[in-house]
């Protein structure tokens, strides 16, 4: 397995503090094997219309209390209350960051994960991202985002069974059934690294979760479709071992093609 992604926001009228919050959030990243992918926000209302375009795309949102010259003076609170309430969206976990520790209770309107005083040291903000990321391990909350009728999506990874390129666009079979939407086999490949996912051909990106048998150039997942297995595909099947040390996976003396 390699690393997992996360997306976060840093909304904060101080373009000196978000970055210090990127670069806190990079060091534990880099420290603990995770993929950051971190957007600044200096302006509350940047990050509303990106969040109307992309409600879901954001794991967590670093969010300042305060902003000056803003209509209302603890715009970060109204904003956080915008998110649950107008957006109704729980799934993006906010953690406030003030220097006013008064301001706690008045805060939780938004229903926010966690709160960072700006006088915090590192040991402390570490702290608090693994407990974030925890609970969003807990909540099985790894997606793979995608585009559909210029709306973005998302879907949890464990859900996909394969990805299949169809000329220009791409037809994602999941558990319930199947989305079919723009977009190149690269892209989603690299979206979804990290996780349990095989290119097992030019076309086709396969969760091995899923593989049910196998031969030299073919597999057979748990639906029983039956797929190409191009010669890299097995390569890379033999060098995690999933032939190996896999035991619901058998080997299969026919097979006839499908995909």
């Amino acid at each position: 397995m390699t690393q997992r992604r996360y997306c976060f926001a840093i909304c904060d009228d101080s373009r000196r503090a978000c970055e210090a919050n990127k670069k806190k959030l990079t060091e534990f990243a880099d420290e603990n094997l995770y993929f950051f992918e971190i957007d600044i926000f200096t302006n509350p209302n940047d990050l509303m219309i990106k969040l109307k375009e992309k409600p879901y795309y954001y794991d967590a949102v670093l969010l300042d209390i305060e902003f000056t010259g803003a209509k209302y003076k603890y715009y970060g609170i109204i904003l956080g209350k915008w998110i649950r309430e107008t957006l109704d969206n729980n799934l993006i976990d906010i953690i406030f960051v003030s220097k006013y520790k008064d301001l706690i209770f008045r805060s939780l309107v938004a229903r926010p994960f966690s709160y960072i005083h700006k006088s915090d040291d590192d040991e402390i903000v570490f702290s608090e991202f693994k407990r974030l990321l925890k609970n969003s391990d807990r909540k099985g909350k790894f997606f793979f985002r995608y585009k559909k009728e210029y709306l973005q999506n998302r879907i949890d990874v464990q859900e996909i069974l394969y990805i299949q390129l169809e000329g220009r666009t791409v037809r994602m079979k999941t558990k319930d059934g199947e989305e079919v939407f723009r977009d190149t086999i690269k892209r989603c490949y690299e979206e979804l690294s990290g996780f349990d996912f095989i290119k097992v051909s030019q076309n086709l990106i396969v969760n091995y979760n899923f593989i049910k048998g196998y031969t030299a150039n073919k597999i057979q997942l748990a639906n029983n479709r039956i797929v190409k297995l191009s010669s890299d595909g097995f390569k890379q099947l033999e060098k995690i071992g999933i032939l190996r040390e896999n035991n619901n996976i058998r080997y299969c003396e026919n097979m006839s093609n499908d995909l």
